[in-house]
């Protein structure tokens, strides 16, 4: 028995000391995070804007930087981007007021005020509440493999952008599911592809791989959810984006399917104009995605149409915890795990 309570003595103790540990590095990893990336974050954001003379133009590009964090677990790195990108822009609201995001805040308010009615007098709504939130929903993006941990980083977005009176804004096209190490991460990829194929004179560009998807992401991005309809809304242009990238995704899981299993997945890349709008029912499709499963391939162009669609293709700046080791690419090591 007293074994036994030494045993269990010692276990907790163990338990205690890792939980240590990992708070301690965890507190490490936020300052090295949150100094490190801090300054480039509000230069990018300031040199911009600074650059646009007209008032219309620069409050069109005032929430134009898109920051990913990869493999976000709860989300504690975007939420202290969320704060370092606050801070920039308010203080360049303060040296230059722009009308178009001045009017774009006080819609909120509005929506926001309305909801409450009579409560309205004794809730505070913070102006920085009002940038923490649309930043929320247009500047950040995150994945992670773990489905619990997607949902942890939602409601840690939700929480530190509420703003009384306003639904929880739709993040589920921001905050997705996968395995970012797993899959097609930019266009260049898909383009080196057909090139290989002898097709570098097909056209293989953002627009014509994500093309079909603009017009809903454009009714999406004029959305604010400062409603329960609008939130609705979202949700199906948000629907009717993916299902408009049908043909892409399934492309995209040829390519990486053909990684996993080249003797399996065979695709002749020269046919894509012609067996794209038929390619849901294509061999090579059905033995890619077998050969896929399990895996949560994960492909950034789809999963971020906006992203890659934007005058200046994909993130502006990508978190994740430093390299504590020399990174290595243990390519075998990885596929050897699942296969």
């Amino acid at each position: 028995a007293n074994l036994a309570a030494a045993r269990a003595q010692e276990g907790e103790a163990l338990w205690l000391r890792r939980q240590t540990e990992a708070a301690v590095a965890a507190s490490v990893v936020r300052a090295y995070v949150e100094n490190r990336y801090a300054a480039e974050q509000e230069l990018l954001v300031q040199k911009r804007i600074a650059a646009l003379e007209d008032d219309a133009e620069a409050a069109e590009a005032f929430f134009d930087i898109r920051i990913a964090d990869i493999a976000m677990g709860s989300g504690h790195f975007l939420v202290a981007a969320m704060d370092r990108v606050e801070q920039a822009l308010a203080a360049m609201l303060v040296e230059r007021p722009l009308p178009g995001v001045e009017a774009e805040l006080a819609a909120l308010r509005a929506a926001a005020t309305g909801a409450l009615g009579a409560l309205a007098e004794t809730v505070r709504i913070d102006r920085d509440a009002l940038l923490r939130r649309q930043i929320a929903l247009r500047c950040l993006y995150g994945v992670d493999l773990n489905p619990l941990a997607v949902d942890l980083a939602r409601l840690s977005l939700w929480v530190h952008s509420f703003v009384p009176g306003l639904p929880l804004a739709l993040l589920d096209d921001h905050l997705v599911q996968g395995n970012a190490l797993v899959g097609v991460a930019t266009v260049r990829e898909l383009k080196a592809k057909f090139a290989g194929a002898g097709m570098a004179l097909f056209p293989v560009d953002a627009r014509s791989l994500l093309g079909a998807a603009e017009a809903p992401l454009r009714r999406r991005a004029r959305l604010m959810d400062t409603t329960i309809a609008d939130v609705e809304r979202a949700r199906e242009a948000m629907r009717e984006a993916q299902a408009a990238l049908g043909p892409t995704r399934a492309l995209c899981d040829i390519v990486v399917g053909q990684q996993v299993a080249p003797e399996r997945v065979r695709f002749q890349f020269e046919t894509w104009p012609k067996e794209q709008a038929r390619i849901g029912g294509h061999k090579a499709l059905r033995a890619a995605r077998e050969a896929l499963a399990g895996l949560d391939a994960l492909h950034f162009p789809v999963a971020f149409p906006e992203v890659f669609l934007r005058r200046r293709p994909g993130f502006d700046v990508i978190l994740g915890n430093p390299p504590w080791e020399k990174l290595r690419s243990e390519r075998d090591e990885f596929w050897a795990r699942h296969f």
